[in-house]
């Protein structure tokens, strides 16, 4: 018998041994090069470990107002030593990673997280304010202002900066913008990127202030 050149794998005849290992091996590196490129996918996002567990596959979505969505696949641990498979969605923002079972809870996740880093950012924005006001904090070298070095530490391009500043009005030429300025922005339109160039200029601040 001459096996035929269209041989199929999936095929229910009678295989000689050779032709049963040819197709065992073929399956073998298929399943071994999708592996590899899955886990190229997910390391490429830095995702291998995420929120606490491991990420075995996340396939880019459309972002939504500044966070990162994928639709992954991640394990996590059960009751003793059993590991649960589990099939949803990723978002990822500011330092943060949130599992959900869709798109919808995790983006309602994130935006609830995203508020609460922005009401902190404003009441600690508020201490320094009034550090400022009433001359508690005299250092000149620290101004409550966000500038391009804060906003480019967070990793975002200087297109994404310009588009959000135009987006919300706040002219890109100068440099650098008050805090109270691009907080008021952020009420209007969130995203995660500006939030951290907040942050990073509070940070700047903190400890000459005192707070």
């Amino acid at each position: 018998m001459v096996p035929s050149a269209s041989f199929n794998c999936n095929r229910k005849t009678a295989l000689l041994p050779e032709h049963v290992s040819t197709c065992a091996l073929n399956s073998a590196q298929t399943e071994a090069t999708s592996c590899n490129a899955v886990a190229i996918r997910v390391e490429r996002e830095r995702l291998a470990v995420a929120g606490g567990m491991l990420t075995l596959d996340a396939q880019r979505l459309q972002d939504v107002d500044g966070i990162k969505l994928y639709k992954a696949t991640w394990a996590k641990q059960s009751r003793g030593y059993k590991v649960e498979l589990c099939h949803g969605v990723l978002a990822v923002f500011t330092g943060h990673i949130i599992h959900a079972k869709n798109v919808d809870d995790a983006v309602a996740s994130a935006r609830k997280k995203l508020k609460s880093l922005f009401n902190k950012a404003m009441k600690t924005w508020a201490t320094l304010d009034d550090d400022y006001q009433d001359g508690t904090c005299q250092d000149n070298a620290c101004t409550l202002d966000v500038t391009s070095e804060d906003a480019r530490k967070t990793g975002a391009s200087a297109r994404e900066i310009e588009a959000w500043c135009h987006a919300v009005g706040i002219d890109t030429s100068l440099k650098a913008a008050p805090v109270r300025c691009v907080l008021k922005a952020l009420s209007l339109r969130p995203d995660p990127k500006p939030l951290m160039a907040v942050n990073e200029a509070i940070e700047r601040c903190i400890p000459k202030a005192d707070v």
